[in-house]
């Protein structure tokens, strides 16, 4: 018989793991409210009842068999597992369709508690309960829920690929204390200027409500319908000519889709905001009416500029960078992230994928 898990003492939680991620899905309604009159009245989430985080209470020892090793101990749903035995089964999966669950849930931050591929959107609630999250990231977790109740987009349906809220990770330093909180969203599609044969948009098109594929060589973009058509991908639209003539009816396109998936969601026109755009020029770069048209559509908020060529990037990115002018319409891009790819060794040619945001 393996003993009982202990808790660590209260005292000691905050040091015992410095990162932590969390799913948001859906919870039963009285733990989001318990976590929200935590956040409201200044304190950290309570510690709830033994159990709360997980459908398994760590009360619970896990129990093998006498005379058995724990790889021989026998498993409930019949499959083989090193060291588990009498332990309950997990709830039933969460199935629903359309942006409303079933009632008594609420959007939360915790843990998921099955498999999305099962249909399950269930979480446990993050509270003190959970042994290994420090008190700062039960605290990030409690607020975001409480944020979540309050927002009009509902958590992401993976099975479905609908929704925006993904899912939150928080980081504590050790030596300073210092909390650093990261939230994924979902964007509601992709623009890929200069695609090509459609490798980038094809590859997310299934992480996004539509791709819009933007090239200029008709020959390329005939072999990004073949690709699109192979790979099962039909949520993509294939533009043909210059970006710079095409950029605001690509924008338009992505906006129009995702708010026909979200209506058909029954989540509502901004259920997934933002566009992401990916813009993979040849070596010589993008023209610069292009990088205008883009700054100049509000959807776009993201915006990841992939440089054959690194010496090129500053000037041929100073449109996105400069202050808003009639020339310049928009609010300007920051550069938040730059990684250097050696996609040719041995010889001086460096390329660079460079993040914007705004």
């Amino acid at each position: 018989m393996v003993a009982p898990v202990v808790q660590a003492p209260p005292e000691e939680r905050a040091h015992y793991r410095n990162k932590n991620e969390f799913t948001i899905g859906w919870a039963a309604a009285e733990e989001g409210e318990q976590a929200a009159a935590a956040v409201q009245g200044g304190g950290s989430p309570a510690v709830a009842a033994e159990g709360e985080c997980d459908w398994r209470s760590s009360a619970d020892p896990v129990a093998v068999p006498t005379g058995e090793s724990p790889a021989e101990a026998p498993s409930t749903d019949g499959a083989t597992e090193a060291g588990v035995g009498d332990i309950p089964s997990p709830p039933a999966p969460l199935n629903y369709t359309g942006a409303s669950p079933p009632p008594g849930l609420t959007p939360a931050v915790g843990f998921s508690l099955g498999l999305y591929r099962h249909g399950n959107h269930l979480v446990g609630s993050a509270s003190g309960a959970c042994v290994t999250a420090s008190h700062a990231a039960l605290a990030v977790a409690a607020a975001l829920s409480a944020t979540l109740r309050a927002s009009p987009h509902p958590p992401y349906d993976r099975a479905g690929h609908r929704g925006f809220w993904r899912g939150l990770t928080v980081r504590q330093g050790y030596a300073t204390g210092d909390v650093l909180a990261l939230v994924q969203v979902q964007t509601a599609g992709l623009l890929d200027v200069c695609c090509g044969t459609g490798t980038i948009g094809l590859a997310l098109a299934r992480s996004v409500a539509h791709v819009v594929g933007q090239e200029l060589c008709a020959a390329a973009l005939a072999d990004a319908a073949a690709n699109a058509a192979a790979n099962g991908v039909a949520n993509v639209t294939w533009l043909g000519g210059p970006a710079q003539a095409t950029t605001r009816t690509a924008v338009a396109t992505v906006r129009a889709a995702a708010a026909a998936a979200a209506a058909a969601a029954a989540a509502g026109d901004d259920a997934t905001p933002g566009v992401v755009a990916v813009v993979d020029p040849p070596r010589c770069g993008v023209h610069a009416a292009v990088l205008r048209a883009l700054r100049a559509a509000p959807d776009v908020r993201r915006l990841v500029y992939v440089a054959c060529a690194v010496d090129n990037l500053g000037a041929t990115g100073l449109p996105l960078l400069r202050p808003p002018s009639k020339a310049y319409p928009g609010e300007p891009f920051v550069p938040v992230l730059a990684v250097p790819v050696d996609l040719f060794p041995h010889t001086p040619h460096v390329e660079a994928v460079v993040l914007f945001e705004r």
